[in-house]
């Protein structure tokens, strides 16, 4: 696959861990290109979400890359053996509220 496109009707493996408001909103960003709904296979975390690709268990995952370091240290070369086929990106705004002391 050179594309997200290319991956229309293949499952997509997901960390149950990550889901969440990000998660979802990923998800449908993902749907929206794609014209449908992913299938998703669950996984419980990301080392076996990982494990599970490397084992062709799936072709495809959705991967929040802030544990990328600690996914290659059991795969150092996880960046050269796969391939991104887009990047989303999830801001989530929080309100810093002071609380005061009376």
């Amino acid at each position: 696959a050179k594309a997200i496109d290319d991956v229309v009707n293949q499952e997509f493996g997901i960390d149950i861990t990550q889901k969440g408001n990000a998660f979802n909103a990923i998800k449908e960003n993902i749907e929206d290109k794609l014209g449908q709904a992913l299938v998703t296979k669950e996984y419980v975390d990301s080392p076996s979400l990982v494990s599970a690709l490397y084992n062709k268990e799936c072709n495809v995952i959705i991967l929040n890359t802030a544990g990328l370091s600690d996914i290659e240290e059991t795969y150092p070369n996880f960046k050269t053996e796969t391939k991104v086929l887009d990047t989303f990106e999830h801001i989530t705004k929080t309100e810093n509220k002071r609380s005061e002391e009376r």
